[in-house]
């Protein structure tokens, strides 16, 4: 069995909170929804959705 790597990226304690009910609510746990990005991002050769400058920055 191929051994997992481990990614680990800080994020904001409401942020991660916010993430883990919204995948729990879709039946995923955060770890599967960042692995199912990972494989989109791959298939897609880049990120998986449309971003602009705005998102870029960080501003809300």
């Amino acid at each position: 069995m191929e051994q997992a790597n481990v990614i680990q990226v800080p994020v904001d304690e409401d942020l991660k909170k916010e993430v883990d009910a919204l995948f729990k609510s879709l039946g995923y746990d955060t770890t599967t929804a960042i692995r199912m990005f990972l494989r989109r991002a791959l298939q897609c050769r880049g990120i998986p959705f449309a971003l602009n400058s705005r998102d870029l920055h960080g501003k809300s």
